[in-house]
């Protein structure tokens, strides 16, 4: 006669079969993360090389925060003013970012999860104004760019504080950075607040 199995058998199958799946998913979800931090990594790179090459048109400054635009009040963000050097507005987007916005409605940008360190793009407050690569000590460690946390903005500078308001720790609690020289990096965010010559010029 056929035998079956026991009821025994069956729950040690389960509970084997459980077991694993308490082993692998957590495993299987830490890879997910990483090839999204992968991927996010990827795109601020390349945002990177479009600031550089705006840097190469523009007498080798950085792309500024806003740029004054038309009906007055109303300004270019700096996605919209790359946009020549990429031509893709999927690069602006993270795909762990839930919420990717627009800057703010004063302004004529594209959905993005990225920001600008206004220290070096809006200096003095002022639109249009920026620094030039050429008068960075230290461009290869001067973020230029950063996950953006805030909703409706468009980046953020450290005079402001509440660095974890505006700067996205959502790649395995870091966040990616690329500098002023085109280098992109994953760092913790309290490893470059601690180093001043990360933010300011």
């Amino acid at each position: 006669m056929a035998r079956g199995f026991t009821l025994v058998e069956l729950l040690v199958a389960v509970a084997i079969i459980l077991i694993l799946a308490a082993i692998l998913v957590p495993v299987f979800e830490q890879a997910v993360k990483k090839s999204e931090a992968a991927a996010c990594l990827s795109n601020i790179r390349s945002l990177g090389m479009a600031a550089r090459m705006y840097g190469d048109d523009w007498d080798d400054y950085l792309p500024p925060a806003l740029v004054p635009a038309h009906p007055s009040g109303y300004s270019t963000c700096w996605d919209r003013t790359l946009d020549p050097y990429l031509r893709n507005s999927q690069m602006y987007l993270c795909v762990s970012d839930p919420n990717p916005t627009p800057g703010p409605s004063f302004t004529y940008s594209y959905k993005h999860s990225y920001g600008l360190n206004l220290a070096l793009t809006l200096v003095g407050g002022y639109q249009a104004a920026s620094l030039r690569r050429s008068d960075l000590s230290q461009p290869t460690r001067l973020i230029l760019l950063f996950d953006l946390n805030q909703p409706n903005s468009y980046g953020w500078q450290p005079n402001w504080g509440n660095a974890s308001q505006y700067v996205a720790q959502r790649h395995l609690g870091g966040v990616n950075f690329c500098f002023c020289a085109g280098n992109a990096k994953w760092l913790r965010l309290e490893t470059t607040l601690q180093d001043e010559g990360m933010w300011q010029p």
